[in-house]
Parts: structure tokens; sequence; C-alpha cells
């Protein structure tokens, strides 16, 4: 049977200081036999959330999931995902303004081919108005050149300083994946991902500053900051021996992944290898869970330089920093073509319980996070710095089970970087 982890499904705060409310819509499962893992069932939630970040603004937004779940197939035998959310945030120069755009619509069949083959597709579309830039390379600072300024007597200088960290980003996107099972826990999967990105430089950001510069080694760095559209193409094998892809207690998941592709309105392309490592165990039961996460990502060519805040096996994600790598750094904080990353997680179960015909579970977890970037392959050290340099996230979160895929997961983490505070779905790992 299929062992792979789905798609994941998320609603993301993308800036830390964050402040999240989840409220159940409505809920549509089989009548009487929900409860019986050996029985069909289906369960369908809508479930819309509203959110405030101080960075953001206002958020809100609808996500569903619908699962079919039957006996002969694991984890269940279709899924269908689908989200609307967006956030509305003050202009820095008065009034306000849509700051983030996150719409997708995924379709999930792990039980094709005698439940051997497992088939992913995604429609999604993305817009952010206040993308991070800090600079490329691990010694990047954060400047905050706004707070030197006088918001009452200057107010406009101060709004254009307000953005020096800021582009905006406009990406439509489609992909496809399929995986096919080898032998016992050992898969294989390839797939393909078109998008297309539109950027929005701000005359007095880092950004256009660094586009500017006669460095050769940003400028060699710095690709793709105009339109552009990129064919990536992607094989990987996969390990796992994790007893549930949702909330695992016990197992391990490996992966090995390799990406590349063309560019489209650029000369060149580029090419990736992804390595990451989990491990869940039990100190109690299922009542007292560790678990862990080790990541290499490096990318070689001429990669478009918004993927160099990104790691990208089988579910691409931001990082170092944001809800699903670094918690309590910044999105986007760190740019580079090598990318190390970990994570440590105490998981408990406090409370188990029946709601509407769903099992439930809830508890709290404490977590640990690290990370750092190089800028390339080849020594910088007027970008990287010469300390080891790691980007430590430390905190803490509530979750929230609700029937078999439907997780609900609110994280708080400090670190040198800033606070952090992120409502999301599922674990990060």
């Amino acid at each position: 049977m299929s062992r792979s982890k789905g798609v994941s499904q998320t609603t993301r705060v993308p800036k830390p200081v964050g402040l999240s409310l989840l409220v159940l819509l409505c809920v549509v499962t089989s009548p009487s036999t929900v409860l019986a893992d050996e029985a069909p069932r289906t369960e369908a939630t809508v479930v819309p959330g509203a959110g405030y970040d101080s960075n953001l603004g206002f958020g809100f937004g609808v996500v569903s999931d619908v699962a079919r779940y039957h006996p002969e197939f694991e984890p269940f035998k279709a899924r269908m995902a689908g989200q609307l959310f967006l956030y509305i945030g003050p202009r820095p120069s008065g009034g306000a303004r849509v700051t983030y755009q996150h719409h997708y619509l995924k379709l999930d069949l792990p039980g094709l081919a005698g439940d051997r083959i497992r088939m992913r597709f995604v429609v999604r579309y993305r817009q952010q108005i206040n993308v991070g830039y800090y600079g490329m390379g691990n010694a990047s600072e954060d400047l905050r050149p706004w707070e030197m300024i006088d918001k009452e007597t200057n107010p406009e200088r101060w709004a254009v300083a307000r953005r020096t960290n800021e582009y905006g980003s406009y990406k439509p996107e489609l992909g496809a994946q399929i995986q096919v099972a080898l032998r016992g826990p050992l898969a294989a999967y390839g797939g393909v991902r078109l998008w297309w990105s539109w950027f929005d430089v701000l005359d007095e950001s880092k950004l256009a500053e660094d586009i500017a510069s006669d460095d050769p080694a940003i400028e060699q760095l710095l690709v793709g900051t105009r339109r552009h559209g990129v064919l990536e193409g992607m094989v990987g094998l996969l390990i796992d021996t994790r007893d549930d892809e949702t909330a695992p207690t016990r197992g391990m998941l490996h992966e090995l992944a390799i990406r590349g592709g063309p560019t489209f309105e650029l000369q060149g392309g580029y090419g990736g290898l992804h390595l990451q490592t989990r491990f869940y165990g039990t100190l109690l039961d299922d009542w007292l869970v560790v678990a862990g996460r080790l990541m290499f990502d490096g990318l070689v060519g001429s990669p478009p330089f918004s993927e160099l805040s990104r790691f990208a096996g089988q579910a691409p994600d931001d990082g170092p920093g944001g809800a699903t790598s670094v918690r309590g750094v910044p999105l986007q904080r760190y740019h580079g073509k090598v990318k190390i990353m970990g994570n440590l997680e105490l998981r408990s179960t406090l409370l188990r319980f029946n709601f509407l015909k769903r099992r439930v579970k809830a508890g709290v977890i404490g977590f640990v996070d690290l990370g750092r970037v190089w800028a390339d392959w080849v020594p910088r050290p007027q970008l990287d710095g010469q300390e080891l340099g790691l980007a430590v996230g430390v905190g803490g979160g509530l979750r929230v089970q609700w029937g078999g895929t439907l997780m609900v997961r609110i994280d708080g983490a400090v670190s040198p970087d800033g606070v952090g505070v992120y409502f999301d779905v599922n674990h990060i790992f």
C-alpha cells in the first residue's frame, strides 16, 4: 500500500507576528459508520479562517477538504483540497491594500493501479506585495531604516523606508506528479511544475539597490528580477515507514530528489539536489512523540533569485524562515544557493474525544528550529560571513486533529531575527 506523504494543504501567515482564528462551518460525513476504520466513509469539511498580522493586516478565506476513505486504500482513496485566502492591511502611505493572496485546488489520488500508483495535481495562484528581500547570503542584514525616521514629521519618507525589504510577486502555477510504489517502503516519483512570475520592484528597496550593484557575485546570483517562466521537472526516491501521514508517531521518511529545467524570457536554466530525512518515535505510547527533520538543498546554474529562499523536495516550500522551516525567522529572510535546515519537536496528545462523529485529538508541542544558507558553492565571505551564523527559532504550539486528514496548528516562536506566531494546517513535517 502507498505510504507516501500527500501534498499538504496550508493556510499560511507569510510574515511573523500574527494571530488567527479558525471556525468550523460545515461537516458532511457518511452516517453512523464514520468512526469505524474498517468501513468506507467520506469526510468533507469547509473551514473559514480569519486572522490578524501586524505586517499584513486582517486575513480571511476558506479552506475545504474532501477525503474518501476505504479499507483497501491507504491513507485514503481520494482527496480534494482547496483554498481561497487573502490579507488586507494598511498601506504605509495611508489607506488599505491586499497584501497577500494564496488560492489553490489540489487533487490527490493514491489508490491507482492496485494502490501502487499515486497521482497529484495542483492549480495555484500566489500574489504578495511585500515579499521579503534582505540581500544575498547568510550575512545579510535587517537594517530597518524606518526606525531612524520620524513618522510624524516625515510620513512619506517613513512609508518609503518601511518597504525597503519588500517587493511584489505574482505567480500562477500548474503542477502534476506521479508516484510509484517499488518494493516495501521504497517509492519513486516524478513530476513537472510550470509557473510564471511577475515582479514589482520598488525604486528605493534593497532589491533595487542590489540590481544596480556592480558586485559580480551579486550580479551572478540575482537572476530573474523581471518577468519570466520556469518549467521544472523533478524525479526522486522515497523510503517511508511512517505509521500515519497526518500525525505520525513511529517510523521514518527519507527523500532524495533532483530537479531543474529551462527558464523562459531568461537565458539558461538550473538544477538542484534535495536531501531530507525525518524520524518519529514514541516516548510514552502515542501520548508523547519525538520528531526530527534534517534537510539539505542545493542549486546550480542560474536559478531565479526567488528560488534561493525556497527548498524543493516532493512538497516545495519556503526556508530558512517562515511557518514551515525556521519559525520565528521572517519569511524570505535568507537567500542562497545552498541551504541546511533542522527541526526537533516534542509532541504531546492531551485530550481525545469524539465531536460530530469525528475523532478529535488535542495537544501541545515544543520545538527548536535551525537553518543556514550559503550564497554560492564557492566561498563568499563578504556575503555569508565567517561565523557559524545559524538562524535559530525556539517555541511551542497547539495541535488539534479532527478526523483523519485535518490538523490545525498554532505556533509561536522567538529568534534573534524576531518573533513569529503562525496559524497553519498540518505539522510542518
